[in-house]
C-alpha cells in the first residue's frame, strides 16, 4: 500500500517519539493515501514560507500488525 505523508522535514523514517502530544488522535504517523490531499496539505507549508517535502512509502498492510483508524467518505447533497 502506498501512503503520503507531507511534512517540513524529509522523512527517512517515521518515528512517533516526533509527533506532538495533543494532535486529533492522539501521538502518531499521520499518513494518507489520497495524493492530492497530501499534495494540498503540503502546499500550505509552503505558504508560510517553510520548505514542503511530500514523503511517500510504501508498506505491506496487516491489520493485526498496525494501529490504524480508517474514515469512509460520506457525501451529502446539500439542497
Amino acid at each position: 500500500m502506498r501512503v503520503y505523508h507531507s511534512s517540513v522535514l524529509k522523512v527517512e523514517k517515521p518515528l512517533i517519539s516526533y509527533s506532538r502530544d495533543f494532535l486529533d488522535f492522539g501521538k502518531g504517523f499521520y499518513v494518507t493515501t489520497i495524493l492530492s490531499q497530501a499534495e494540498k496539505y503540503a502546499e500550505r507549508f509552503k505558504f508560510r514560507e517553510k520548505d514542503a517535502w511530500l514523503n511517500i512509502f510504501e508498506f505491506d498492510y496487516d491489520v493485526h500488525q498496525w494501529n490504524v483508524i480508517k474514515f469512509g467518505i460520506i457525501y451529502f447533497n446539500l439542497v
